[in-house]
């Protein structure tokens, strides 16, 4: 393929495509006008990307969406039937509709009022269409109209389309011409060289990764679903505020009280001692199923090496699993497939330990210094001090320079402090004081950080992230107001809710509660900095972010990027802090919430596994991950985030 130019492809593989049925939208209410600086009355481009309107077919009905509609660009490409009502002098007699697709973002003008002006304005529900879309709903004449929506399906032809852009190392694909009434929410590709890649979604439906694939011919896999399985992204949380744990009992008593009544009250209420052993066999039943998932028989399934979404991951969950049952298998299993993801990463540039090279050096290291193999672990050790950092290295967690600073801190846990010198790690701490200097702002926020563009503020690629790793670093007085700052900034721009806004952009949509963007991963760093900094303004700010993740944080996921797993951790790190049992009650809920229910909900389409199901971050491992960390609370630790 060459250098990655823009190029349109069709769809080689669609892998998997399922829509659970829902019944037919209702109408809603809203607004609408037209496009009138569309070029010919004809909208010739959009925010969404696609180009050149005409050809794509979409030039005539199309429209922008509201900020409350269009959803960061998930809508992009969506379908919705539209009728003007409620206004003799200004709709079309009989109240005619039209299907228009979404194309563009119509952007807020605050300075004016939702009722005069500020029609895009959040949270007002508006429609800016092309002309000749409006004109087949209202009379020339008319302006701003009544109108009434609803999401419909998308008659296309040709099948999906794909125009890919990138470079030798930074791959994007823009999907379009998508049918049916559903969106696509997750994409994986997947090159004659390479295993499935999960990427991520930039904005719209570009989505991207960060992978090398010149001269490869690409198959895709596309996981559509229809706008009301996105409407409600949590499940009422249905426990009690607290259960006291029950009288120990016989295990055999305790398996005959679980066939009366609900299954799930009466695992929160069991005393710890069953109720870890029986997450201990559920957590190795599920290790064993996610081995044979992702490492086969033979070994080398998965193609991807990250700690992740990749085998690399499947390692990091033995090492769990080892230190828990001292099992020697899992730790011959673990070096085995450090020892191949070394191999596959040797030339990668990805430096981190969630994402890149230094995960590989420093977990196989630390798996040697545990299997007394002095001779891999001077290799790996010597391999970990070839990475270099480049200049243009961003700074977040999963791809950036704290990524690699929390590997340095992993293996001086380890294997001894000064492993990796302070000396060292220092250099690197300076570049990012720099950095998030260099946008930060006086007197408001002192640190701030861009990722592709975007200000993020949670655990992934934001500020929770790199705050978190800075704390564990040896500060001078100046960065530690700095850090202090930063944190006191969020908390003070916090949603009314208490959650958090998943970037500086981003400061009406109240939605996420993810590990990644939102409350749980900006809470467990909260709790740290009311930990090193005995701040009670940290502490508050933690506990509020935990009410949030109780009340909304059951996702419709498993893993723990932004899923229940994940969000467990919130209350292990409050329990640890606080030492108050209604948070090692929670962590409970949650873990027992998996336990009881998980495997039923993803049969029955109710709950989503992961795109990479048996991933640490994404799937199952990082249930397992938690159903471990749970037979002793007191010492759980959120994989590759917290020390």
């Amino acid at each position: 393929m060459g250098a990655l130019q823009s190029t349109l492809l069709y769809l080689i593989l669609l892998h998997s495509c399922k829509i659970f049925a829902y019944k037919d939208q209702e109408w809603k209410k809203a607004t609408a006008t037209y496009a009138k600086d569309s070029e010919g009355s004809l909208v010739t481009e959009g925010a969404c990307g696609y180009g050149d309107l005409h050809k794509e077919s979409y030039g005539k009905r199309s429209a922008g969406l509201s900020t409350m509609l269009f959803s960061r660009g998930s809508t992009c490409g969506a379908c919705y039937e539209i009728r003007c009502v409620d206004h003799i002098l200004w709709c079309v007699m009989g109240s005619p509709s039209v299907v228009v697709t979404v194309t563009d973002f119509c952007a807020p003008n605050y300075g004016l009022s939702v009722d005069y002006g500020g029609w895009c304005n959040f949270p007002r529900e508006h429609f800016e269409m092309s002309k000749p879309a409006f004109a087949e709903i209202a009379k020339n004449r008319a302006d701003i109209v009544p109108v009434q929506y609803r999401r419909v399906k998308c008659e296309r032809s040709g099948g999906m389309r794909f125009t890919m852009s990138g470079g030798s190392h930074f791959y994007q694909v823009l999907i379009s011409n998508v049918g049916m009434d559903g969106e696509v929410i997750a994409v994986k590709v997947k090159g004659s060289r390479t295993g499935w890649i999960p990427m991520a979604r930039n904005w719209g439906q570009n989505w991207h990764c960060n992978v090398n694939f010149q001269n490869q011919p690409l198959s895709f896999e596309n996981l559509l679903f229809r706008p009301e399985t996105m409407a409600v992204r949590f499940f009422q949380n249905p426990m009690p505020e607290f259960v006291p744990e029950a009288t120990p009992s016989t295990p055999q008593e305790q398996e005959e009280a679980l066939t009366v009544g609900d299954s799930l009250t009466k695992l929160v209420a069991m005393p710890h001692a069953p109720l870890s052993e029986r997450l201990k066999r559920a957590a190795l039943d599920l290790k064993e199923t996610i081995v044979i998932e992702t490492w086969g028989v033979s070994g080398k399934k998965d193609g991807d090496f990250s700690l992740y979404c990749g085998v690399l991951g499947t390692a990091f969950l033995l090492l769990k699993s080892y230190e828990v049952t001292r099992n020697g298998n899992d730790l011959s299993l673990c070096s085995q497939i450090v020892k191949a993801c070394d191999a596959a990463s040797v030339r990668s540039r990805d430096v981190t330990f969630i994402c890149g090279r230094a995960g590989v050096c420093s977990l196989g290291a630390v798996a040697a210094k545990h299997a007394g193999d002095d001779e891999s672990l001077k290799y790996y050790l010597a391999q970990f001090e070839k990475i270099k950092l480049s200049k243009d290295l961003p700074d977040e967690l999963l791809y950036g320079r704290v990524g690699f600073l929390w590997a340095c801190l992993f293996l001086n846990k380890n294997l001894g402090q000064g492993t990796v010198s302070s000396s060292y790690t220092a250099m690197v701490v300076d570049e990012v004081i720099k950095s998030g200097r260099r946008l930060g702002r006086k007197g408001s926020c002192p640190l701030m950080y861009e990722w592709y563009g975007e200000k993020y503020w949670g655990a992934a690629h934001g500020l929770a992230g790199i705050m978190h790793v800075l704390m564990d670093m040896e500060l001078k007085p100046d960065e530690v107001e700095d850090v202090k700052g930063t944190l006191k900034y969020m908390i003070s721009n916090r949603f009314p809710s208490g959650n958090y806004p998943a970037s500086e952009d981003d400061r009406k949509s109240d939605v996420l509660v993810h590990w990644c963007h939102g409350a749980p991963g900006i809470a467990l760093t909260l709790a740290k900095a009311a930990k090193v900094f005995g701040d009670k303004e940290f502490l508050d700010a933690a506990m509020e972010a935990g009410e949030v993740v109780w009340n909304r944080g059951l996702l419709k996921k498993v893993g723990i990027c932004h899923g229940i797993s994940g969000n467990a951790y919130v209350f292990l790190s409050l329990y640890q802090l606080t030492g108050n049992v209604k948070h090692l009650y929670r962590a409970k809920a949650f873990a027992c919430f998996l336990l009881d229910r998980a495997h039923k909900l993803i049969s029955e389409g109710e709950m989503h596994g992961g795109d990479r199901p048996y991933s640490l971050f994404e799937g199952k491992g990082g249930m397992a991950y938690l159903f471990l960390d749970m037979i002793d609370p007191s010492l759980a630790k959120f994989p590759a985030y917290e020390l």
